[in-house]
């Protein structure tokens, strides 16, 4: 019988039937003049951004504020309606806090009209555009070096990251001391317990004096408690201070570094989990990870470098490098620990290996501290609470146990917690895509269950919300603008004039959240793949 590649007793050559088609010529101005307007309107968009963020850096650096500009007010309406019927009128010429709050709250408020407006249009109108890309690209770099050049808005964080930064710089162990005891030992209020503290009191007093330090150290907050941040972390404060003691500035370009580094990391995680590059934009347009960590300095940002470059490394199937740089990732901030406890198959006993080597070795220089090291991070698992959410409604729930509600409250949701996190690991996560949507999962589950949800914890959910195309998690980011109300009430709840009941703004914050949260995750429909590499939010 004739060959079917045969046809009347001639060969056919089947490779010519194997060739793509080629591609159908069409004017080169067809193609462009469509892409180069949406491109240009998508850097106007930027241009407002940034304008934001200049807005911002005129709040930090202080003066008579005055009015903000109309086209600002005017976009804060809504938020101005809540604000002023929880703390009064937050408007007017000066530079006191409370005008500070509501300049913050303005401006993060347009700043995230303008960015939803952004990554909406760039989703759906720029998904295969590389120069709507390079424009995405352009401004996350573009707004975060801006927002270098301003000190930090309502926030005393970095003061301590500096201190901390100049101690491990000096040869001294940071976990020793903490910074009241320094202050009042240089001004002989209180003795050493012993000759070798008595030395290291010395010269951290010395230290103390010096007149670019001396100005953190008195704006620490907690002084009575010793640090309470990991080796990792203090590694790069003390390369900060070696490169410039006590200058902020440096110390948030740093962090700006490694918050770039999250935007490029995300970028191939896109392409490796069939989701559109564009989808950057989530995280290098979100106004949340350009105040937190450009402008203010929180150094979450190395540790979420860390976590997404092991969650990528993984994916390339490379699980020894994925386990330093989760080592790396859990010696800087603790959080990524969640993540590498449910995907600890997928490391490997060499992975595992790799990560608990990684931390040691970080370790190591500060292990002259002993069990001085961990009194900071005790404390704050003990006593901090703060802008929680569950959290406070477990505390409520168990009211009747009086002292003890807080404690029991931590308690049940650490059990809901280790429950969650076992059940994770036992889901198999075949595809990049799972493996992404697993890493979402778990470190939702430790930011929704925490006593403590500050907004730069929500921006490590960011990037990996922009991988699964959750839209809560971002919706979250804008509306935890509420919780700088507190540096202006001095509380979250207050009566509303008039109204006859007491308002908290956290159900302003969640509720949003957990709402859009719920109805994603009832609306899930098929393998884990087929929702994130559809390149539409789940």
């Amino acid at each position: 019988m004739a060959s079917c590649w045969e046809l009347e007793g001639k060969a056919l050559d089947r490779t010519q039937y194997l060739q793509p088609m080629p591609p159908v010529e069409r004017p080169a101005a067809a193609q462009s003049a469509p892409e180069i307007g949406r491109a240009v309107l998508l850097f106007g968009l930027g241009m407002a951004l940034l304008g934001v963020v200049l807005y911002w850096n005129r709040i930090a650096l202080g003066g008579e504020l005055g009015q903000a500009p109309g086209w600002v007010a005017a976009l804060a309406a809504p938020v101005d309606w809540v604000a002023e019927r929880t703390a009064g009128p937050i408007e007017g010429p000066g530079p006191d806090q409370r005008v500070r709050v509501g300049q913050l709250v303005r401006g993060w408020t347009v700043g995230c009209a303008i960015y939803f407006a952004a990554l909406a249009f760039a989703v759906a109108r720029c998904a295969q555009s590389k120069l709507c890309l390079d424009v995405a690209i352009a401004w996350a770099v573009i707004l975060r070096v801006v927002a270098i050049a301003s000190p930090p808005i309502l926030e005393t964080d970095p003061s301590r990251y500096l201190w901390d930064g100049a101690v491990t710089a000096a040869g001294l162990n940071p976990y020793r001391h903490a910074p009241l005891s320094v202050l009042l030992y240089r001004e002989g209020r209180i003795d050493a317990p012993d000759r070798d503290a008595e030395v290291e009191l010395d010269r951290l007093g010395e230290l103390s004096l010096d007149r670019r330090l001396d100005p953190h150290l008195r704006r620490i907050n907690h002084p009575a408690v010793p640090t309470c941040y990991p080796p990792g972390a203090q590694t790069v404060f003390s390369i900060a201070a070696r490169i410039a003691p006590g200058d902020v500035q440096v110390l948030k370009a740093m962090v700006a570094a490694f918050d770039l580094g999250v935007f490029w990391v995300l970028l191939a995680l896109l392409r490796a989990v069939g989701r559109p590059p564009i989808w950057a934009l989530a995280y290098g347009w979100c106004p949340l990870a350009i105040k937190e960590y450009a402008q203010t300095g929180h150094f979450d940002t190395v540790a979420c470098f860390f976590l997404l470059a092991s969650l990528y490394s993984l994916m390339q199937h490379r699980r020894l490098l994925a386990g330093v740089f989760a080592g790396v990732a859990i010696a800087t901030k603790l959080f990524p620990a969640v993540f590498v406890a449910t995907a600890w198959r997928r490391y490997g006993a060499r992975g595992l290996a790799a990560a608990a080597l990684a931390a040691v070795l970080l370790a190591l220089p500060f292990a002259g501290a002993g069990a001085s090291a961990f009194v900071g991070i005790k404390t704050y698992g003990m006593t901090w609470v703060g802008n929680a959410s569950l959290f406070e409604l477990a505390r409520a729930a168990l009211g009747g146990l009086g002292d003890a509600a807080p404690t029991a409250a931590k308690i049940a949701l650490g059990a809901a917690g280790l429950a969650g996190c076992l059940w994770l690991s036992r889901r198999p996560e075949s595809t990049p895509a799972e493996l992404a949507l697993k890493c979402l999962s778990a470190e939702g589950l430790l930011f929704v269950l925490s006593p403590v949800q500050n907004p730069w914890y929500c921006g490590w959910m960011v990037p990996l919300a922009a991988l699964s195309g959750r839209v809560s998690w971002l919706v979250l980011s804008g509306t935890m603008v509420t919780y700088y109300a507190y540096f202006s009430t001095g509380g979250y709840l207050r009566s509303v004039p008039g109204a006859g009941f007491e308002l908290d703004l956290r159900w302003i914050e969640y509720v949003p959240f957990f709402a859009l949260l719920a109805l994603e995750l009832a609306g899930q429909r098929g393998p884990a793949s087929s929702r994130i590499d559809s390149g539409k939010p789940a």
